[in-house]
C-alpha cells in the first residue's frame, strides 16, 4: 500500500467527477488513485483535466511523469499491465498560499522567508486535481 509521506494516509480514492483540494494553506500533495483494466498491447492516453498547479503521475507504483502546465497529458503506453492497473495523481501547489498564511503570523512566528512575497490580504489560490480524469484507450 503507498502511504503519502506528507500526510502518511494512503491516497484517497475519488469517484469520477468529483475533486481532491488542498484546503487553505496546506503545505504537501492532495493525491488521488483510480484503477482500469487493460491490455499491454494498448495505447493508453491520459488527462488529468484542471490541475492546480503540478502534478506527478505513478502507474502501478511506478513514476509515469510529471506535468507542470496545460495540458497535463501523459502517455501511458508502454506502462500499462494486462488486467488491472492503478493510477495514482499527487497534485503540489506552489508556496503562495504558504507564503499568505505566514504574512499574517507574527514574525517570530513565521517559519518561512522571502524578499518579497504576497501579503496577509492576498487572495489564495486554486491547488488540487480538478478534473476530469480522462484515460483513452486504442488497440495496436
Amino acid at each position: 500500500s503507498v502511504i503519502d509521506p506528507v500526510t502518511g494516509r494512503p491516497p484517497v480514492e475519488i469517484p469520477a467527477g468529483e475533486a481532491v483540494a488542498l484546503d487553505g494553506f496546506a503545505p504537501g500533495a492532495a493525491r488521488a488513485s483510480f484503477a482500469f483494466t487493460a491490455r499491454q498491447d494498448d495505447r493508453i492516453a491520459m488527462d488529468l483535466g484542471q490541475v492546480e498547479q503540478c502534478a506527478e503521475v505513478f502507474l502501478n507504483g511506478e513514476p509515469a511523469g510529471r506535468l507542470w502546465c496545460t495540458p497535463y497529458r501523459l502517455d501511458l503506453t508502454g506502462l500499462v499491465a494486462d488486467g488491472t492497473n492503478r493510477l495514482e495523481g499527487a497534485v503540489t501547489a506552489t508556496w503562495h498560499n504558504r507564503l499568505v498564511q505566514e504574512a499574517s503570523l507574527p514574525e517570530a512566528a513565521r517559519t518561512t522567508w522571502t524578499l518579497y512575497g504576497p501579503k496577509a490580504t492576498a487572495p489564495l489560490r486554486p491547488a488540487g486535481l480538478y478534473g476530469p480524469v480522462r484515460l483513452a484507450r486504442s488497440q495496436e
